[in-house]
C-alpha cells in the first residue's frame, strides 16, 4: 500500500520539476540500502551465536533474499490496489517460494 499510495506524492514531485527517473531509482536505491543493512544486521547475529565457515557468502545470501523479496514487494505494490490483496499475493509467493525449495 505505500508503494499506490506514493504515486500521488510521485505526481507532485513530477510536475515540481524532478525527473521522472530520478523517482524509481531513488526507491530501489533505498530499497537497497536498507537491505544491505538488514544483512549486515543479521550477519552480526548470527556470528554472535554461531561461527559460520564463510560469513560473507552468509551476508550476500541475506543480502539477496532481501532485495529479492523487496522488488517483489515494489512491483506488486504498483499493480495491487489494496491491502487484503497484496497480504494474500505476498503469502502465496512466499509459500510458493517455500514449496519449490524443500519438494
Amino acid at each position: 500500500m505505500t508503494t499506490f499510495k506514493a504515486l500521488a506524492f510521485d505526481r507532485r514531485l513530477a510536475l515540481a520539476g524532478f525527473s521522472r527517473a530520478h523517482l524509481p531509482v531513488s526507491k530501489v536505491t533505498a530499497m537497497t540500502a536498507a537491505c544491505a543493512l538488514s544483512a549486515a544486521y543479521a550477519t552480526a547475529v548470527v556470528c554472535w551465536y554461531w561461527d559460520p565457515v564463510q560469513p560473507v557468502l552468509l551476508a550476500l545470501a541475506l543480502f539477496t533474499a532481501a532485495l529479492s523479496y523487496g522488488g517483489i514487494g515494489i512491483l506488486l505494490g504498483a499493480f495491487l490496489r489494496n491491502e487484503l490483496a497484496g497480504l494474500f499475493v505476498i503469502i502465496m509467493a512466499s509459500l510458493l517460494d517455500t514449496m519449490l525449495q524443500t519438494p
